[in-house]
Parts: C-alpha cells; sequence; structure tokens
C-alpha cells in the first residue's frame, strides 16, 4: 500500500498529501541521470531529436506519439539534458507527467529543517528511496549545477557528485 492509499487519497495526490507531511520541507524536483542513447541509425537519432523538441514545445501528442514509436523516454541530449528536464525547464506540466508515467528518471528532493534530506522517485506512487542525514538545519533550496548537488546547511556549504 502506498502513501497515498493508506491516506485515503487518490494517487494523483500523494504529493499533496506529502508535502502537508513535511509542513517544513522545501520541495525541489530534480532530473536524474540516465542512458546516453547509442544508435546509428539516423531515423532513431531524427525521433529522438523530435522528442527533444516537442517535449520543448509541450506538445504532449507528439511526445506520446514518439514515445509509441520506440524513443527512449530517458535519451540524453545536448548537455546531458533530457526531454523530462526540457519540458520541466518550460513549466509544461502535462508532458512532465506523461514523461514520468512513461518511465523518465526523475526524483524529488525534500530537505527538511531538521537536517533530512529525503529522496523520493517520482511517479504516480510513493516510492522513498533514502534518508541522508546532512547533520545541521537546512533552511535553503538545494540546487543542481554540472551533475552536483548543493545543499546549503547552517554552517556548510555541501556538494553532492562525482569527482570530475
Amino acid at each position: 500500500m502506498n502513501l497515498a492509499q493508506s491516506a485515503g487519497l487518490a494517487v494523483d495526490d500523494w504529493l499533496t498529501t506529502l508535502s502537508r507531511l513535511f509542513a517544513s520541507a522545501i520541495v525541489f524536483v530534480a532530473i536524474a541521470p540516465g542512458v546516453h542513447a547509442q544508435s546509428s541509425a539516423a531515423q532513431t537519432i531524427d525521433k529522438a531529436d523530435a522528442l527533444s523538441q516537442a517535449a520543448r514545445k509541450g506538445d504532449a501528442a507528439a511526445v506520446k506519439k514518439l514515445l509509441d514509436e520506440g524513443v527512449d523516454v530517458n535519451t540524453r541530449f545536448r548537455y546531458d539534458r533530457t526531454a523530462l528536464s526540457f519540458a520541466a525547464d518550460r513549466g509544461h506540466v502535462d508532458v512532465v507527467r506523461l514523461l514520468i508515467d512513461r518511465g523518465a528518471d526523475a526524483y524529488y528532493y525534500l530537505a527538511s529543517e531538521d537536517g533530512d534530506m529525503y529522496v523520493i522517485k517520482a511517479g504516480p506512487t510513493y516510492e522513498l528511496l533514502a534518508t541522508n542525514p546532512i547533520g545541521q538545519v537546512i533552511m535553503a533550496t538545494p540546487a543542481i549545477s554540472n551533475g552536483t548537488l548543493i545543499i546549503r546547511g547552517l554552517k556548510d556549504v555541501i556538494a553532492i557528485g562525482n569527482r570530475q
């Protein structure tokens, strides 16, 4: 049973329920790294490019059609961007929901004032992936820069990511 079901709510309301439970939490959506698309077929590349363009424009019908035709929902584009990151960046909520429903890699990071960072997989059901103690009060929205999650605590600035 997921959080929404246990609270007697529709699955779409789970994030609202979660936000109420973490009244002091700061909600931040981050796009997770996925798998690079590897194909030598020009048609596959053209369809992947069409997916990025449709996501940028907010064309949910075109995104759905391309995904139905087999374009990988987690295809990586220039600067390691995904269709989900383009749609989220431009506020195309219907396209974001479609991409997440189709398996796009996305996570919510919830920073509590108590100093814990909760990682939750975005999707139609609640799935807590991790609880990470930061060890100090967090009063700012986390940020992502060049693949690194940056958290400003009361005493320190913490960077979490792979060394390059």
